[in-house]
């Protein structure tokens, strides 16, 4: 085996170990059908948040995979806190409604841009997904495309 190799090895198994720690907030460890895929899509630097293999009985009856860029987290409260204020000045009735139009307005620019940087941040992950179904369609949480 070459250093690489062994290199890429080394990187997996601490990420197998690292992995092997996480529980929920049941205090259940990640399920075994979905543990390698979570491994691989950290390896490579897609951040997983949650996953699940799929339960026939409850639940999701599909396995899925949450993701999240730490990055964009103080963009994301930026934008929503925006929004929040907008509505609380236009219940508040102190502002004329071209200021609250305004405020609106900014907190959807906020908004946009998040979603933008949101989807080039895992941009890579649309090519691993892509690679391995071709002919499925993914959405965003927000049910983008």
């Amino acid at each position: 085996m070459d250093d690489t190799s062994l290199a890429k090895e080394q990187v997996w198994d601490r990420i197998v170990q690292r992995f092997s720690q996480v529980t929920d907030g049941l205090g259940k460890p990640l399920d075994p059908g979905i543990f390698t895929t979570v491994v691989a899509f950290n390896a490579v630097g897609m951040i997983t948040t949650a996953s699940c293999e799929g339960h026939l009985k409850r639940g999701v009856p599909a396995p899925f995979l949450l993701f999240n860029s730490d990055a964009l987290t103080a963009d994301y409260k930026r934008a929503r806190d925006a929004m929040a204020q907008a509505r609380k000045e236009r219940q508040a009735q102190q502002l004329s409604t071209v200021e609250v139009e305004r405020m609106y307005e900014e907190g959807k620019q906020l908004q946009a841009e998040v979603r933008r940087k949101h989807l080039q941040s895992f941009a890579p992950l649309m090519g691993y997904l892509s690679a391995f179904m071709p002919n499925a369609m993914f959405l965003t949480i927000d049910g983008s495309f």
